[in-house]
């Protein structure tokens, strides 16, 4: 069986009116809106209004710095989506196709992630492990070290030798980081100043470095240095500089994050075990790759797949053959299926480049489609309640997306008649830019520039010194020195101030940016806007109201909501946030 595209097995590893209510230090909800008709009351719990004002403010840190306005307000924001959630169900939209198919999706991949999980991961790490490295997780310590490359010159002894010759020099009270700036090779430590060549790594916590170095950085004690140690980076001098305790969350709520971070040290036996797990599976099921159908139809494919519809060019015979199948070839999958997973991700002639490429897709169609799903159902996995919870919020957003685009967008497309109409009220708005010719001046030296201005202004003939010193090449049929006309959007910063200036106004010397040139220019002739025909600007126009439209709709569609369904947001939401600590400024430190 192909292994190639199973990489993604690793991804489970490491996923009414405004009322306020009174002050409080630490508010046990932050939004609510009510019940209405089979939607239950909705609760902005705290904790996932932290969660997410994070991803709303980048980090945590952040969002606590927000105001409690702004905080407010954006609780506000999401009680008035989730009123919009619940009229879309009002409206049918839980029911439409869309939504159903976002709510099976999930489910599927969910219950499947909560399998993969619960028969593999949880069984791989301990719940041992979890205490231990939860214990660990409560201290940090400040460490350094001399790290020896292991080459093809060097043997385990050699280094170990010249490793305890370097820690008995600093036992014998030479300086650990100058020892580090004379041997240490390894090229990974960097503070904010750029490498850090005396082996300093910092503060790190359990589960940062290879398990061999931590074990030994969290057995030392401040001032101690280790024996040689050997991880897969070459051989080690551990000195810990200090250890402090650090506040986390309880185990419960650390639990995920720890499971995750022991995983990852464990990917290689993971992969291996879910692997197994999926083999199994696909053997229960009597999986089957049918070598000679997809011989015979990846030859008939393979001049057509570069075509902009491949499928369209097989027969109905070739469309209909079983490339891989399951139970007994009841359940089989053919180039139709294939062709319709490889379209959504690119080219179908870069999705299926061989033969290898059309089984690995046939067989994970199998596997993601069929197998692992069913496996997942017949062990209970679709009444997880994490699995059911993210598949009704994907149903809730493709509600909330739905009903959105029937209250705004479908209802934002003007008739021909309406955006004439449109055009008759606003038509100072569709006039033809003004436009400007110039008789202009562009210098390299600034210098030169204030002098030609000062020249200009005691009464020389600028269009003379145009012609004898500006720089701009003319276009077209332009004499020296006479740049246009020109509307206001063009040529950057003269467009601009052109737009500004009076006719016969000497405007400048400034600078262009970026080009280190210097521009002074008059005004010689202006061309007013002139109103333009309705078919000029048609699309605009329709842009324009649609737009006008969109917003018009929204305001009202959302005033409706506010007035119909209660809703509530709480005061002194910056107390959810006394708990989150300032990231802390990086300092120098010299060890």
């Amino acid at each position: 069986m192909s292994r190639q595209w199973m990489v993604w097995i690793g991804v489970f590893v490491i996923a009414t009116t405004l009322g306020v209510l009174g002050c409080q230090q630490s508010p046990s909800w932050v939004a609510k809106v009510e019940a209405v008709g089979d939607i239950d009351e909705w609760v902005l719990s705290p904790d996932e209004f932290k969660d997410i004002a994070a991803r709303r403010w980048i980090n945590l840190e952040n969002a606590a710095k927000q105001p409690e306005q702004d905080l407010e307000d954006y609780a506000a924001e999401l009680a008035l989506h989730q009123m919009k959630v619940i009229d879309g169900y009002n409206k049918g939209y839980g029911q439409h196709p869309e939504a159903i198919q976002d709510y099976q999706v999930m489910l599927d991949r969910e219950a499947v992630k909560a399998m993969l999980n619960g028969e593999i991961l949880e069984k791989l790490v301990t719940e041992d492990e979890i205490k231990a490295f939860y214990n660990h997780d409560r201290e940090e310590v400040e460490v350094s070290h001399i790290m020896l490359k292991v080459d093809e010159d060097d043997t385990d002894k050699d280094l170990q030798k010249k490793l305890v010759m370097i820690r008995r020099e600093a036992m014998n009270g030479k300086d650990f980081s100058e020892l580090a700036q004379e041997y240490n090779e390894d090229e990974s430590t960097f503070n904010q100043y750029g490498k850090d060549p005396n082996g300093y790594i910092g503060w790190t916590q359990w589960g940062r470095m290879v398990d061999p170095f931590q074990e030994a950085m969290f057995n030392l004690k401040p001032g101690e240095i280790s024996e040689p140690v050997k991880t897969i980076y070459g051989w080690h001098l551990i000195k810990v500089h200090g250890k402090r305790q650090r506040e986390i969350e309880p185990l419960e709520k650390a639990r995920t994050r720890i499971i995750q971070a022991i995983a990852y040290r464990k990917q290689d036996t993971l992969q291996a075990t879910a692997m197994a797990f999926i083999d199994q599976a696909m053997s229960e099921r009597q999986f089957k790759l049918h070598e000679d159908n997809i011989t015979r139809i990846y030859a008939a494919l393979e001049d057509k797949k570069r075509k902009p519809d491949p499928l369209s060019l097989l027969t109905a015979e070739q469309q209909q053959t079983p490339l891989a199948s399951i139970d007994d070839g009841k359940v089989f999958v053919t180039i139709r299926d294939v062709i319709t997973q490889a379209q959504d991700v690119g080219p179908v002639s870069r999705a299926i480049r061989d033969e290898e490429t059309l089984k690995e897709i046939a067989e994970k169609i199998i596997q993601n489609d069929h197998v692992l799903p069913d496996k997942a159902k017949a062990l209970g996995y679709y009444e997880d309640p994490d699995a059911v919870k993210a598949a009704r919020d994907a149903r809730n957003r493709k509600v909330g997306q739905l009903v959105q685009r029937a209250m705004i967008y479908d209802r934002s497309k003007p008739s021909e008649d309406q955006a004439r109409e449109f055009f008759e009220q606003h038509k100072d708005d569709y006039k033809t830019d003004p436009r400007f010719t110039l008789i202009e001046i562009l210098l390299s030296d600034e210098n030169m520039a204030n002098e030609l201005a000062a020249r200009i202004r005691n009464g020389e003939n600028m269009r003379q010194l145009a012609a004898t010193y500006s720089e701009r090449k003319t276009t077209g049929n332009n004499e020296a020195g006479i740049l246009g006309p020109i509307r206001p959007t063009q040529y950057g910063t003269i467009g601009k101030k052109a737009a500004e200036a009076e006719m016969g106004e000497l405007v400048g010397p400034f600078e262009i940016q970026g080009q280190k040139k210097w521009s002074l220019f008059k005004i010689i002739a202006k061309e007013e806007p002139q109103p333009q025909e309705f078919e000029a600007v048609r699309q605009k126009v329709i842009g324009d109201m649609s737009m006008q439209l969109r917003k018009d709709f929204q305001s009202a569609w959302e005033d409706s909501l506010r007035g119909a369904i209660d809703y509530k947001v709480a005061r002194g939401l910056t107390h959810i946030f006394d708990d989150v600590k300032p990231a802390p400024e990086p300092e120098r430190v010299d060890k």
